[in-house]
């Protein structure tokens, strides 16, 4: 019976007629097991037995979205990284409907750029009722007059803030 062209969402229950064997990866270890738990080769994606006890790999979880916002500093815990407050402000846009694990802030960006339209974003959210999810704000400035702005500010509309050192 010549094969029929079929859409692609739909599942095929027709026994194939092709009686080539298909190709398997290869494998090390034990057919039916796969490799060893402790072999250097084995992945967690794949189930191995041991003792007769299925072990099956943990649950991965995402990898954690930690923005900062800094003229100078590398920040190497930072996902994302903006220089100035414009990008600030693009920045926490590009990620408003999703959850930010840590947020690091300077207050002076370099000439008269300061971080505070980034502050005035979050604070408007959060009056308009729909405040960035954020874990923790961490404000790593040497200026302290202004990271106290920031803190208080942010601390007013029930952001978890706090000084840090970066």
């Amino acid at each position: 019976m010549p094969k029929q062209n079929r859409p692609v969402d739909r599942v095929d229950t027709e026994a194939p007629t092709d009686t080539t064997p298909t190709h398997r990866p290869l494998q090390m270890g034990h057919p039916d097991t796969g490799p060893a738990p402790d072999h250097p080769r084995a992945t967690l994606g794949q189930a191995a037995v041991r003792d007769n006890n299925p072990v099956t790999e943990a649950p991965t979880s995402p990898i954690p979205v930690i923005l900062g916002i800094d003229d100078l500093r590398r920040l190497p815990r930072a996902t994302r990284i903006a220089r100035t407050s414009r990008e600030g402000v693009q920045l926490l846009e590009a990620h408003r409907g999703s959850f930010i694990d840590e947020l690091w802030l300077d207050h002076d960006l370099g000439g008269d750029d300061t971080i505070m339209p980034v502050v005035t974003l979050l604070e408007e959210a959060a009056f308009n009722g729909q405040p960035f999810r954020i874990g923790a704000v961490f404000v790593h400035s040497a200026n302290p007059i202004g990271a106290e702005t920031i803190v208080r500010s942010l601390n007013r509309w029930n952001y978890h803030v706090q000084r840090a050192t970066a």
